[in-house]
């Protein structure tokens, strides 16, 4: 049976959390102005809603722990939004950039998958609403996937 962690300390994760998915945000912003296809640029609405809403979502959760939500990206989110700004200068083609789409899709699930694993203290709540962002994004990567199997956008 796991402990669960101060609410402090829950807190300083969920920030953490939110930080990554506020890097989501802009790395599947930047992406959507990459896509020539209409329905493809629709796939990243839905993406950037999604994100949105599981930021409002953790938001609410730290607000309710006593805590301050986090804005904006920091030192290290600003790195490597400007890494992937760069990385994706040479993304040209609507398959490219559903392939970084799903890479970035993957690496949410990754992360988010490694965030529980590594805070098994979490309070039930705040860990059910990180498993349901990762299953989110899961879904989300299956939408891209999907893209390139169908080879048309």
């Amino acid at each position: 049976m796991s402990v669960e962690a101060p609410s402090k300390e829950i807190v300083l994760e969920l920030n953490r959390f939110l930080k990554g998915i506020q890097m989501g945000i802009e790395a599947f912003e930047n992406l959507q102005h990459k896509a020539n296809d209409n329905s493809l640029k629709q796939c990243f609405l839905q993406v950037q809603a999604t994100y949105l809403s599981h930021s409002n979502i953790l938001r609410e959760r730290i607000e309710q722990l006593g805590g301050v939500p986090k804005e904006g990206l920091g030192i290290t989110g600003k790195l490597s939004e400007i890494y992937e700004k760069l990385k994706n200068l040479t993304v040209n083609s609507d398959e490219e950039v559903i392939s970084e789409a799903y890479k970035a899709c993957k690496t949410g699930f990754t992360m988010g998958d490694r965030f529980i694993e590594d805070n098994h203290n979490l309070d039930p709540a705040s860990k059910r609403i990180i498993e349901t962002i990762v299953e989110d994004n899961k879904n989300l990567a299956q939408l891209f996937l999907n893209k390139t199997s169908e080879n048309k956008f």
